[in-house]
């Protein structure tokens, strides 16, 4: 092997590892950006027979979507004009994740009451969860809502906290590996020729 090749090798080496020890750093502060958004609500109800536009994040102008509350109770991103493109509905704890699929709207019956955990997507990319109380044959109060701040970041339906281990994290411990297995191979290769001398 030549000098060449093994400055190429060692480089590569080193690049691999300092690829993965910056992902690995850099991954936390990815994942690391969930906000509580639950006092945010204007309004932070809609009433029977009507409908409104909901406004709930404050870093996005303009209405997040948009609510109706009649025969039957629909969340909509209606007609692209919204700030939030999708939801979906989700159990607590559920992953929610900009790779996931989302629906333009979501309803529910006129008469379904309970407690329901959505996601929703961002036109730019984040994600974020709303609870929101039904109410039956009534009013329809929405009770919480978080988002991660992080454009492809993930949350956890119903919780403030970062789902681990996150994929940037894993894809650095793969460098890592990969970048250390390297650097042994270079240093058994240059072992070997003194060896047999």
């Amino acid at each position: 092997m030549t000098v060449r090749t093994r400055a190429k090798l060692a480089k590569a080496a080193v690049t691999t590892f300092g690829a993965a020890l910056t992902s690995l750093n850099i991954a936390p502060q990815l994942e690391a950006a969930i906000v509580d958004l639950s006092g945010n609500f204007d309004p932070t109800s809609v009433s029977t027979g009507s409908s409104a536009s909901v406004d709930f994040i404050p870093d996005l102008p303009g209405p997040d979507f948009y609510q109706y509350n009649s025969s039957t109770k629909i969340m909509s991103a209606y007609y692209n004009t919204s700030n939030i493109v999708g939801f979906n509905v989700k159990n607590f704890g559920e992953l929610i994740s900009a790779l996931q699929s989302f629906d333009m709207s979501v309803s529910f019956s006129y008469d379904h009451d309970s407690d329901e955990f959505l996601g929703f997507l961002t036109a730019d990319g984040r994600v974020g969860w709303i609870k929101v109380d039904t109410g039956g044959d009534s009013e329809m109060v929405y009770l919480g809502a978080a988002w991660n701040d992080a454009v492809g970041g993930t949350i956890l339906a119903g919780t403030l906290t970062v789902p681990e281990p996150t994929s940037a994290a894993l894809a650095g411990l793969a460098a890592l590996a990969l970048g250390a297995s390297g650097v042994r191979r270079l240093r058994k290769r240059r072992t070997k020729p003194s060896e047999s001398a």
